[in-house]
């Protein structure tokens, strides 16, 4: 047994025994009547009036938010709904307006102000807020009083000065055309909801409840006491008002839309809430029953199957219904529409993070009955879709050649996943430019004579899935670098001068960075002596003029023998490409020794200055100059 305050004239004391300051110290266990189980202080939040559930859509599991008297905002806060500890909280007056009354439907807050004329709109998963005005039909914006969700998920507001009532779409957050409509009495506060989507107001001037359509019509006005408050339904589907003023309430049956039961409650009891009636649950079942839960299935989530274990309870009609909807993140799943699915279902395009699941469990059992409908377990089967990325290097070929993305992605799930894959790119150095088409084609481009090598990272990510959860590869793309000599000191030495043309051939003293095949093509052959010593002299030119545009070098072996000569320097000029884009204009020396001794140490000869051409009969006269 539990002992607890039964009402006016039977209120347990809460004694000041612990430690000296009471009840407003919240030792609960000061307290005689064993029901308070929490006390909590709520900072700059005094009178509070605000008092809403959260019934796990926003990773509450019963958890509570309470919020200071609306006549100045102060602050909400939300309450664990076992320990009574404060966890999270927000401002009011960043907003201007809300709690008052209040409710939470699906992750959102609403709370109504009755000085502010306006409602306070909510979103608990991303912490934004705002102000919606309620112009009635007196013109201008008036008193947001009492709060119901229909089965529907709209949102219904009492507009207490202007004798009417609000529908509120709960998305946008914008009253539904053709409202607000009159309620058929006046001054309406308490607001609630029928099976039927019926809904019911306390008209507290005319003494009356109204039973307004969903689509507006009043299908009844019904007498009740002196100033009633608050409406409720209980699980038997009826309707019950508080009558402030007449120290009673009422029992309105829907199927006569009359009062069939009335309970005094003495002398100066003034019943003045807007009781949601939740204690019949202890007496009882109610018809109908909700259980959420939000389930996070990791990266890239593909749903496959959902099953579960449950007892309809076919005797009284019994029945369980499972919703599922899934999204990116928590705060998306709002946006998306539920699924009704059967057990064993197998999805179809049912992809991302997070997955919540909506069972709904209604029973027509009478009041006692114990066969009612049981979920027992309930089973979601998913997959992660994962993607390997191998993108082979890219070598410069007159350019980069462009390539597909989709060609180098493949994934671990049969079936076309190319769309779903949103493609970037790391930052690249100046002068580089990266672009990826709408076909995911890359082009790359770099500067000019470009050398350096660079790295270029590629991010794939799955455009539903989930951040931080997309692969990446590194891509070096590789400049081309142009042909050089393998070795910067060789040289050619022409042995012995018997003024016969020899053979040099070029590619063979030339290398490419890049490991490239190289072509050569001679562009002039110089000489620091000339040809001849006079125009028929018969062994002249000294380079034969065909070699001019081929790879190979025909120079004749001999030089001057006078006692100032050093011996004779060929430079052999030619552009070495490697077919590619990269061309070098490189050059060679070709040496022939004055002497035997110079051509043992080290082919010697010294380069007077590269004046005559080679492939050409020099001047008349043309002598070597002496030193």
């Amino acid at each position: 047994m539990i002992r607890t305050s039964g009402g006016l004239g039977n209120i347990l004391s809460w004694p000041d025994i612990t430690d000296g300051a009471g009840g407003a110290d919240g030792i609960v266990m000061d307290a005689e009547d064993e029901c308070i189980l929490i006390y909590q202080r709520l900072p700059d939040a005094p009178n509070p009036r605000h008092v809403s559930v959260d019934k796990g859509l926003a990773d509450g599991d019963g958890d509570v938010w309470i919020a200071g008297h609306p006549y100045e905002q102060k602050m909400f806060y939300k309450l664990d709904g076992t320990t009574g500890a404060l966890i999270d909280s927000f401002d009011s007056r960043v907003f201007g307006c809300g709690g008052y009354g209040g409710l939470i439907s699906n992750n959102i807050l609403w709370s109504s102000s009755t000085v502010q004329k306006a409602l306070l709109r909510y979103d608990l998963l991303s912490g934004t807020g705002r102000c919606i005005s309620l112009p009635g039909l007196k013109g201008t914006e008036d008193t947001s009083y009492g709060l119901a969700v229909d089965n529907n998920e709209f949102i219904w507001n009492s507009l207490w000065a202007d004798d009417t009532i609000t529908k509120i779409n709960p998305g946008s957050g914008v009253q539904v055309p053709g409202f607000p409509v009159p309620t058929g009495g006046e001054q309406g506060r308490g607001v609630d909801v029928t099976s039927d989507n019926s809904i019911w107001v306390a008209n507290s001037n005319t003494d009356t409840v109204s039973r307004i359509g969903s689509n507006g019509s009043v299908k009844a006005v019904i007498a009740v006491g002196d100033e009633p408050t608050g409406v409720s339904v209980d699980y038997a589907g009826k309707v019950w008002v508080t009558n402030r003023k007449s120290d009673n309430i009422m029992r309105i049956d829907p199927a006569t839309n009359a009062v069939d039961l009335t309970v005094e409650l003495g002398e100066n009891a003034g019943p003045y809430n807007y009781s949601d009636m939740t204690g019949h649950i202890v007496l009882g079942h109610p018809p109908i029953g909700f259980w959420n839960v939000v389930y996070d299935g990791g990266c890239n989530t593909l749903w496959d199957r959902i099953s579960w274990t449950g007892d309809e309870d076919a005797i009284n009609n019994g029945e369980i219904i499972v919703e599922v909807r899934a999204a990116t993140s928590k705060t998306g799943l709002a946006s998306v529409p539920f699924t009704t699915v059967s057990n064993g279902d197998n999805f179809t395009g049912m992809k991302g993070q997070f997955m919540e699941v909506r069972a709904t469990l209604t029973t027509e059992a009478p009041v006692g009955e114990r066969d009612l409908p049981i979920l027992y377990d309930l089973t979601l089967e998913h997959s992660e879709l994962t993607m390997t990325v191998d993108i082979p290097d890219q070598k410069y070929n007159f350019g980069f050649v462009p390539f597909d993305l989709d060609d180098y992605i493949t994934f671990n799930h049969p079936g076309d996943w190319h769309d779903d894959v949103a493609w970037s790119h790391s930052p690249v150095p100046e002068g580089w430019n990266v672009t990826i088409d709408e076909n995911n084609v890359v082009t790359v481009t770099c500067p000019e004579n470009e050398t350096e090598d660079v790295t270029i990272t590629f991010y794939a990510d799955i455009e539903w899935g989930s951040e931080g959860c997309g692969v990446s590869e590194e891509v070096l793309f590789e400049a081309n670098h142009p042909p050089v000599l393998c070795d910067d000191d060789s040289f050619i030495c022409l042995w012995p001068p018997n003024h016969k043309y020899q053979d040099v051939e070029l590619t063979s003293f030339v290398c490419d960075p890049d490991g490239d095949a190289v072509s050569v093509s001679i562009v002039s052959v110089t000489s620091d002596e000339p040809t001849a010593n006079n125009p028929k002299d018969k062994k002249a030119p000294d380079a034969d003029p065909d070699c001019i545009d081929t790879d190979t070098a025909w120079l004749r072996s001999e030089r001057y023998t006078a006692k100032h000569a050093d011996g004779r320097v060929y430079v052999v000029t030619f552009i070495a490409s490697d077919g590619r884009g990269g061309e070098s204009e490189l050059s060679i020396q070709a040496r022939v020794p004055r002497n035997k001794k110079d051509y043992k140490n080290e082919c010697a000869a010294v380069d007077s200055g590269q004046q005559y051409d080679a492939t050409k009969m020099s001047p008349a006269g043309g002598k070597k100059k002496k030193k």
